[in-house]
Formats: C-alpha cells, sequence, structure tokens
C-alpha cells in the first residue's frame, strides 16, 4: 500500500512537471506573438507545445486530481478511485482549478486547428495561468491582490522559459550565427523588463504571503522560500552575463559566444526545473508559518 509519504512525493513531483509543461506552453504562445520569430523556429516551438507540453499539462492535471484523492482517502493505490472522496477534491478548489486549466488548454489547442484569432488564443494563455492562482496560499486574503501577483508571476516567468527554446534551437545552428544574435539581443532587451518585474512580483508576493519577513528565517515555509530565492539570483546573474557579455560577443561574430550562450541557455533551463521542484513543495506540503 502507499503510504501518505509516497502520495507527497508524487504529488511534488507531477505539480513541478505541470509548472514546467504549462509554463512552457503558455510562454511558448507569447514569446511567438510578442517576441517575432523566423516562420522555422515558430513551427518548431508550435510543434512542440501542441505535441508534447500541452497534452502533458492535461494529462498531469487530471493524474494530480487522482494523486490528491489516494493522499486524502490513504487507503494505497485503490484510494485514488474512491467515488466519495474524488468528488470532493473535483468540486472543490483542486477541482476547479483542473477543470479551468482544462479549459484554457482547449482553447489553445481549438485556436491552432481552426486558426482563430491571436487574442482568443492569449485568452487560453491566460485562463492556463488564472487556472494556479485558484489553489494553494494565493487563496487567503487579499484575494483579489494574491490572485493578480500570481499571475503576473506566473507570466514573466512563462515568458523567460518560452524563450529558452528557440533561443537555444537557433544557436545551435552556426549557419545562423548573425540571426541568432538579433534575436537575442531583442530578448535581452526586453528580459530588463522581465528581471524587474520577476524581482518586485515576486517580493511582495513574499511580503503578502508572510507579513512578517522575519518568518523567512524563523519558519520552514520561509527557509524553503529563501532556497526558491537563491535559485532565481543564479538565474538573474546568468542573464546579466548573458546581455553584458555574452550577447554581444555573438553580435561581433564571435562563435565561442554561441557555445557559451548554448550552455547557459541549458543551465537556465535546469535552474527553472529546480525552481519548479522548489515551488510544488511549497504550494503543495508546506503551510504558511500564520497557519
Amino acid at each position: 500500500m502507499m503510504g501518505e509519504t509516497v502520495f507527497q512525493i508524487l504529488i511534488v513531483l507531477f505539480q513541478a512537471l505541470l509548472y514546467a509543461t504549462a509554463l512552457y506552453t503558455a510562454g511558448s504562445l507569447l514569446i511567438i506573438r510578442f517576441l517575432p520569430l523566423p516562420n522555422d523556429l515558430e513551427k518548431a516551438l508550435r510543434k512542440s507545445v501542441f505535441s508534447r507540453s500541452l497534452p502533458v499539462s492535461l494529462e498531469t492535471t487530471i493524474l494530480l486530481i487522482f494523486l490528491k484523492t489516494g493522499y486524502l482517502y490513504d487507503e494505497g493505490f485503490f484510494g485514488m478511485f474512491n467515488l466519495d472522496v474524488l468528488s470532493v477534491v473535483a468540486f472543490g478548489p483542486d477541482g476547479q482549478a483542473a477543470l479551468v486549466r482544462i479549459i484554457g488548454l482547449a482553447v489553445i489547442a481549438g485556436c491552432a486547428f481552426m486558426r482563430a484569432p491571436s487574442m482568443i488564443e492569449l485568452a487560453g494563455v491566460s485562463l492556463l495561468v488564472f487556472s494556479f492562482s485558484l489553489t494553494g496560499h494565493s487563496t487567503g486574503e487579499p484575494r483579489i491582490v494574491l490572485t493578480l501577483l500570481v499571475m503576473l508571476h506566473l507570466l514573466v516567468i512563462a515568458y523567460w522559459v518560452g524563450a529558452l527554446h528557440p533561443l537555444l534551437i537557433a544557436v545551435s545552428n552556426p549557419a545562423r550565427l548573425e540571426e541568432t544574435a538579433h534575436l537575442a539581443e531583442r530578448f535581452g532587451n526586453q528580459a530588463l523588463f522581465v528581471v524587474v518585474g520577476l524581482l518586485t512580483v515576486g517580493m511582495v508576493y513574499a511580503a503578502a504571503l508572510l507579513g512578517d519577513l522575519s518568518a523567512l528565517r524563523s519558519s520552514l515555509y520561509g527557509q524553503v522560500l529563501l532556497v526558491k530565492l537563491a535559485l532565481v539570483s543564479v538565474l538573474l546573474i546568468f542573464a546579466a552575463r548573458n546581455k553584458t557579455r555574452i550577447v554581444p560577443a555573438l553580435m561581433e561574430g564571435d562563435e565561442h559566444a554561441a557555445t557559451s550562450l548554448a550552455r547557459a541557455i541549458r543551465f537556465e533551463a535546469v535552474c527553472f526545473l529546480a525552481i519548479f521542484l522548489v515551488a510544488a513543495i511549497l504550494s503543495s506540503i508546506l503551510t504558511l508559518p500564520a497557519s
């Protein structure tokens, strides 16, 4: 029989996977909309979204409902299918969030088949991001403020995550060095606002949740949050290095800079995976100090 701890571990892992795939989906579509890409890069990005990240987001959303049911019922694997507990989860905040997320994913998928206007696709992205504000600590008070902070926080992260894949594809092709340099420069200019937004919204959100910043040191939640902040700091250091050293060298035609940028992008992707794992622990297992 699966114990409570096993369910907690599975919930954390699949919640991290959900963050990764859903934000990659949202971010890729935002990048296509606000950072115009060459046709081949846009096609590659859309193919990755509709054949991989979007289906995995959908499957993970559904699987998490059953895992949370099994965790609550605490009767092993078969407890995941207890209809009474399943109905409680499905009609509670987790089920509401899952429903909104599935609708958002369906809107995005429908736009691909019907060639709907980009504004409808962005509406699907908004629903996808909004769904994460319906569960976890953002459901506290002031509800509207926390919801807006979560959405802004996730949109900023999604945009950064969405840029990594097309940049990596471009930089891995020596024949398009100049094109890659201009693409990296455009994103670097936008990244200034992304970084400022990430820091500002993240700090305000942390302050709103904790109330007293001394809880960063005195509570387990705060200490784990500090780990997340440390990982974000590493990302910001790499972003600054990319903009001030690697991209200018790439603009001058330095092929070694392309290798350095590819390495930095892969490292940033690993950092994001670690951040999603920590975020899943914060949202799925730990309680706020005030609780």
